[in-house]
């Protein structure tokens, strides 16, 4: 709590403000509570960034350790429920990538290797088509499929390297 002195107004009646004290008292006492509500919405995101930070790092480790575990390649069966239940108990995502070029793939599988991580490689049924070719016919979806299933064998066909 702050204590401001109150002078006399004009008239010389005490306990009262001028029009001018007024003026002047009130930007000062909005800059200190802006000042004040930066400061602590600047300790948020600085804890948020810290937290997020640790959390990070938790869970690169945690994901290392499963990996260890899971033989390189295409995961499938019982390892793959393996790794969505150690993801899930240990709080960290599984990247997801929907691919649309055999280069963006083949940047998807080297980031997945070198962070010792797990990553999801998918095709949606538009990456699927600019797979095979966005100017071929789609009748039926047999381009995005066909496009589809490129994509596929190239990840498993890659992904054992």
């Amino acid at each position: 709590v702050a204590r401001v002195q109150v002078p006399r107004n004009a008239v010389g009646t005490p306990g009262t403000v001028s029009r001018q004290t007024a003026k002047l008292v009130a930007p000062r006492q909005n800059v200190l509570r802006v000042k004040t509500a930066k400061a602590a919405q600047n300790a948020v995101k600085l804890a948020t960034r810290r937290s997020a930070m640790v959390c990070k790092a938790q869970a690169a480790e945690t994901a290392s350790d499963i990996m260890s575990k899971i033989k390189p390649g295409v995961v499938y069966g019982k390892d793959l429920v393996t790794l969505f239940d150690h993801a899930k108990k240990n709080g960290y995502a599984i990247p997801a990538v929907n691919c649309t070029s055999s280069s963006l793939i083949n940047s998807c599988l080297l980031a997945a290797k070198k962070a010792n991580s797990p990553m999801i490689i998918q095709f949606s049924n538009g990456g699927g088509l600019f797979m095979a070719g966005k100017k071929l016919d789609n009748t039926d979806q047999k381009a995005a499929i066909a496009g589809s299933v490129a994509g596929a064998l190239q990840v498993k066909t890659l992904a054992e390297l």
